[in-house]
């Protein structure tokens, strides 16, 4: 089973983009976008802004946000 990162990393090489370009087109920070593509989600600031990050980014690569935030409530353990 692919992680929430390993998706959103594949659609985002896809389509020659950057982490850089990715956090322009989004305004979300780099440092969150390499988090989620490495599958760090302590590095995150909470659950829920992770959970908003993931539908922006996710909107963005013409992914389906619903399925990646179900992934990622599979994976996510709160600490």
């Amino acid at each position: 089973m692919k992680t929430v990162g390993q998706i959103i990393k594949g659609a985002r090489q896809k389509r020659s983009l950057s982490v850089d370009q990715l956090s322009s087109l989004t305004k979300i920070d780099s440092k969150y976008i390499d988090a989620l593509e490495l599958d760090h989600y302590e590095d995150l600031p909470s659950e829920t802004f992770a959970k908003g990050f993931i539908r922006n980014l996710s909107l963005r690569l013409d992914l389906n946000p619903n399925e990646l935030i179900a992934i990622f409530r599979r994976d996510f353990r709160q600490p």
